[in-house]
């Protein structure tokens, strides 16, 4: 799912889901949701782009065929979190654990918090696979039999932030190689603190999403945003409107639900002085990827 090229860098994303105990968050930073379906997407790029976007599911989402088919265990949002009817997306079918971002045809990148790891170097066998895919065309269709060769395997931990580093990031292996090469091409790198930017991702387990925002803040440890992105979309990918450029991944979310008598609304209006969305700068992880991706240096930052 991933080629590479000189001084680019082609690149995927998935992003994220929801535990089993609904999502609960005191504030929203973003108001009203305003993602949207990928299947309504025009950016050519942007669509390229979600064809790296996986799923990250555990072996309770799913069962596996003896032709390698692989069935995802869906249940509605209503069902699964309780919502009220207002809820947006209430009728879609949601499933996972959370988001990730294919970089090389045998490597992805995630949250480190998404995956239990026995050890800090090693994965529980059998536990995590990445499903590609999971998205509404046209006509409303969403398919939850996934063939072989867009369903991967997590096999072993590549490499990991370390605790003392406070980031949470990790690069693991998948098996059989992502075969699709169909990407776009794209650049990686920070840039001005008054950015616009994008993610793509599974709020919730939903169907692939695309969700837009502002920078509110730059440091070395973290981005800032006003991401409309809710628990689940950790691992996500987080893009430069306009220049496409991929500049982090989501670590953490803003948004949830909150008990309103017998069933979970939406959070609704921003809290003030709130952080926003959490998004890991590409710098964390860029020696991992080109140590163990090959990609290339990290660009120098453009001025503001």
């Amino acid at each position: 799912m991933v080629e590479q090229g000189r001084g680019m860098v082609l690149i995927s994303m998935l992003m994220t889901v929801a535990s089993c105990a609904p999502p609960i968050a005191r504030h929203s930073h973003y108001g009203q949701r305003d993602d949207h379906e990928i299947v309504d997407e025009r950016d050519q790029i942007i669509i390229q782009q979600s064809r790296h976007t996986g799923l990250v599911v555990t072996n309770d989402d799913i069962d596996i065929s003896a032709a390698r088919t692989l069935t995802l265990r869906t249940r509605q949002l209503s069902e699964k979190f309780k919502t009220c009817p207002n809820v947006r997306y209430s009728w879609q079918d949601v499933v996972g654990h959370c988001s990730a971002i294919a970089v090389a045809p045998d490597l992805v990148l995630t949250a480190k918090h998404c995956l239990a790891l026995p050890s800090p170097t090693k994965i529980a066998p059998d536990k995590y696979f990445v499903v590609f895919g999971y998205r509404y065309a046209r006509g409303e269709s969403l398919a939850k039999q996934v063939a072989p060769g867009q369903w991967h395997r997590i096999t072993d931990v590549v490499d990991v932030a370390t605790p003392q580093s406070g980031s949470d990031w990790i690069l693991v292996r998948v098996a059989p190689r992502i075969q699709d090469t169909n990407l776009g091409a794209l650049v990686m790198g920070p840039e001005a603190v008054t950015a616009e930017v994008y993610s793509l991702g599974h709020p919730l387990g939903l169907p692939l999403k695309v969700t837009a925002g502002r920078v509110r803040l730059v440091n070395k440890a973290s981005i800032l945003t006003s991401l409309d992105t809710y628990p689940g979309a950790s691992g996500a990918p987080v893009f430069l409107k306009g220049s496409h450029r991929f500049v982090g991944m989501v670590a953490a979310g803003a948004g949830g639900l909150v008990q309103r008598g017998e069933c979970f609304d939406d959070v609704e209006g921003p809290e003030d002085g709130a952080p926003g969305t959490r998004v890991i700068p590409v710098a964390h992880f860029i020696k991992a990827l080109t140590d163990h991706a090959k990609w290339p240096p990290l660009p120098p930052r453009t001025a503001p």
